[in-house]
């Protein structure tokens, strides 16, 4: 009852504002606040329940990449115990780390106006920093044995 009246709670202000001036915009914040009001409050919450909020807030992303990009980063990271319970901690180190540099360096600043209409190719030194790093992950996962044994067989009769 109790996580019910909380959830209820975190649920009523994004729904009224949403009410009081519908937009497209604010109906996407309004579902990913929604989709967090769940993941936080809600009794016996999985860690894939964060990719919820995550979609209607990828629908954000163009007004506001630079929060998009520390919330989607902050969202995998609760998807960690699930990733290391498979032996996936350098894949998912190696993308974290490739993801934040990609969107420190691609996301347009806050302190400026609107961002440009047309997108500025990347640099040749973040070309070579991606290919790098995928080189690099997939290096680490030719290491790493596939969950369930390895590889295994199982003997039928004969």
């Amino acid at each position: 009852r109790l996580t019910a009246g909380c959830t209820l709670c975190a649920l009523a202000p994004p729904c009224v504002l949403l009410l009081r001036r519908p937009s497209r915009a604010a109906f996407a914040a309004c579902a990913a606040a929604c989709g967090l009001a769940f993941f936080l409050l809600s009794f016996q919450v999985h860690e894939k329940h964060i990719l919820l909020p995550l979609l209607p807030a990828g629908l954000l992303a163009p007004r506001h990449p630079r929060l998009f990009s520390w919330f989607s980063l902050l969202a995998t990271f609760s998807l960690f115990p699930l990733l290391a319970r498979d032996g996936l901690r350098l894949a998912y180190a190696v993308c974290q780390v490739g993801y934040a540099a990609l969107a420190h360096s691609l996301a347009p600043s806050l302190e400026r106006e609107p961002p440009p209409s047309r997108p500025a190719a990347a640099p040749a030194w973040m070309l070579a920093l991606g290919r790098q790093l995928h080189s690099l992950s997939l290096a680490g996962m030719a290491g790493v044995p596939p969950p369930g044994g390895g590889g295994e067989r199982p003997r039928g009769r004969g």
